[in-house]
């Protein structure tokens, strides 16, 4: 938000954060960002933007992205899954 100059009086962190959760969604399920058309609201946008760059630029991953992935992998490993099926299986 600083990087932005925006005032975090009139657009608090916390609606950052709750609408770049609304547009990760979107994002995961569509593909595509909606068009956007309120100021705020493209500010939101415009920052998870960047959020989403720079983890990319650090290979990096946050908690929503680990659930996910960690979905992703078992869907599509059968052999990982059957690792995983195994260990709980045992415990």
């Amino acid at each position: 938000m600083r990087r932005m100059s925006l005032d975090d009086k009139t657009l608090t962190p916390r609606t950052v954060l709750g609408r770049s959760v609304g547009l990760r969604s979107y994002d995961r399920s569509a593909g595509v960002l909606p068009r956007i058309e309120r100021p705020h609201q493209r500010a939101c946008r415009a920052l998870y933007e960047i959020y989403r760059k720079e983890l990319l630029k650090n290979n990096a991953l946050d908690f929503d992205d680990l659930l996910l992935e960690t979905v992703r992998l078992l869907k599509a490993s059968g052999e990982t899954r059957e690792r995983y099926n195994r260990v709980s299986a045992t415990s």
